[in-house]
C-alpha cells in the first residue's frame, strides 16, 4: 500500500491517533495494531564505522546510516551513527484471546519501548507512517475536513512528545 492510500485510510480510522513528535520535522502518525513486529527486533542508533557496518551486514544485520561519513582527514575518526536493528524476542510478549500482541509490562515498560518505532522498519503489519511538517499539516487539514463532512463535528490531532 502506497503512502498516499495509507494516508487515506488513516483519516477514515475510527479510533484515535496518535501523532509523535520525534524531531522538528518527523512525525510519527498513526496507531499500533498490535502485530508484535516491533517487541521482535530490538533498534538502537550507535557510532559507527566502515568496518562496523561490514561486520553486521555479514551478520545478517539491517543498517542504516543516519547522516553523513566523515572522509577528512583532520578529523578525530570515520565515524558516523548507524541505526542498527537486530532480531530478538520479547520475553513480556503475549497473544490475547484476539491473538493480538500484548506487553505484559506495557505500564513499566522501558523508555527505548515507548518511542518506538522513530522511523520506518520495513514490517509490513505496522501501521504508522511518518511524516514531515509539510505532510503532517496536509493530513489534519484532510482528517479535520473529513470528520466535519462526515460526522458534522470537529475532530482534533493531538500531538505529543
Amino acid at each position: 500500500m502506497g503512502k498516499t492510500a495509507k494516508i487515506k485510510e488513516l483519516i477514515r480510522y475510527e479510533k484515535p491517533i496518535e501523532v509523535v513528535k520525534l524531531t522538528n520535522e518527523k512525525y510519527r502518525v498513526g496507531f499500533c495494531s498490535r502485530c508484535g513486529a516491533c517487541c521482535k527486533t530490538i533498534n538502537m542508533d550507535t557510532k559507527g564505522s566502515e568496518a562496523a557496518i561490514e561486520w553486521l551486514k555479514l551478520h545478517g544485520v539491517k543498517v542504516t546510516i543516519l547522516g553523513g561519513i566523515k572522509t577528512d582527514p583532520r578529523e578525530e575518526a570515520n565515524e558516523f551513527t548507524l541505526s542498527i536493528s537486530l532480531p530478538c524476542q520479547c520475553t513480556e510478549l503475549a497473544l490475547d484471546e484476539e491473538q493480538k500482541c500484548i506487553c505484559q509490562v506495557y505500564e513499566d515498560r522501558p523508555i527505548i519501548c515507548k518511542y518506538y518505532p522513530k522511523q520506518y522498519a520495513g514490517f509490513q503489519t505496522c501501521t504508522y507512517m511518518f511524516l514531515n511538517t509539510e505532510e503532517l499539516n496536509k493530513f489534519a487539514a484532510d482528517y479535520t475536513e473529513y470528520w466535519r463532512s462526515t460526522h458534522g463535528k470537529e475532530k482534533t490531532i493531538k500531538i505529543t512528545n
